[in-house]
């Protein structure tokens, strides 16, 4: 639990209804980095009082809006395999300018709402007939576009347990330079499947960075320690004195 990113999310956070819900419980799963956070989508239900079917959308939205990132196991899974997620501070810190949006999918008026009775009907609006003699004007078109809102990319966190500057070398290659943040997570997973494997990763990392290779590799090493292995012939069970006369001769 981490009560830092819950006050980040009570003061900076500026939409309502079921988004601002499932961030405070993500808040109070996560470190205060933001990381350290893989709840299954039961669990996200469970703790907000709502259904899984509305606990993935919003999180869906929440990933597509940068709020969070998928960081491992992408797919999801069974227990134990659930996603692996990283809370983003920055943008938390950086308050939406959509908080009088739409309300989100999970959220209902209340049954109590009813309308003013000072409440006024819009007026008509009224149409003037033009002077005879006005001149008539050639309407233009709008000099500014309209923008079409882009979904926006889920947001790349490197893993502290990688180093940076390896990193940094490795993607400096000129065929690497435009990867999307999904190609980067996917890279991160390799590096995490060998780290979990006891495989040195950080190896492999710095050996594709120092060579200016395109790709990761399993470091060689690893390789030859295991034929080294299977190539030691156990002479323990030997027997010298097998077929060796008393006087020392065969």
């Amino acid at each position: 639990m981490s009560v830092k990113i819950m006050s980040l999310v009570w003061d900076n956070f500026t939409r309502g209804g079921t988004e601002k819900l499932i961030m405070l419980a993500m808040a109070d799963w996560c470190n205060d980095s933001g990381g350290s956070l893989y709840p299954s989508m039961s669990a996200i239900s469970k703790k907000t009082n709502i259904t899984e079917g509305q606990a993935r959308r919003v999180v869906h939205k929440l990933i597509e809006d940068g709020y969070l990132s998928v960081i491992g196991n992408f797919n999801g899974g069974a227990i134990g395999n659930t996603r692996q997620y990283q809370l983003n501070i920055k943008m938390i810190l950086t308050p939406s300018v959509d908080a009088t949006r739409t309300p989100s999918v999970g959220d209902t008026p209340s049954a109590d709402a009813t309308p003013s009775m000072d409440a006024h009907l819009p007026l008509a609006p009224m149409h003037i007939t033009p002077s005879v003699d006005a001149s008539l004007t050639t309407n233009k078109p709008s000099i500014e576009p309209s923008i079409k809102n882009k979904a926006k990319e889920p947001a790349f966190v490197l893993p502290d347990w990688i180093n940076k500057t390896h990193w940094d070398a490795w993607h400096k290659n000129p065929k690497r330079k435009n990867l999307s943040n999904e190609q980067k997570q996917l890279a991160v997973q390799q590096l995490m499947e060998w780290k979990d494997a006891g495989i040195d990763y950080a190896l492999a990392l710095k050996n594709s960075a120092t060579n200016n290779w395109q790709g990761l590799f399993e470091p060689k090493q690893n390789l030859q320690i295991a034929k080294q292995k299977q190539s030691r012939m156990d002479i323990s069970g030997i027997d010298y004195k097998a077929g060796v006369n008393a006087d020392g001769s065969f």
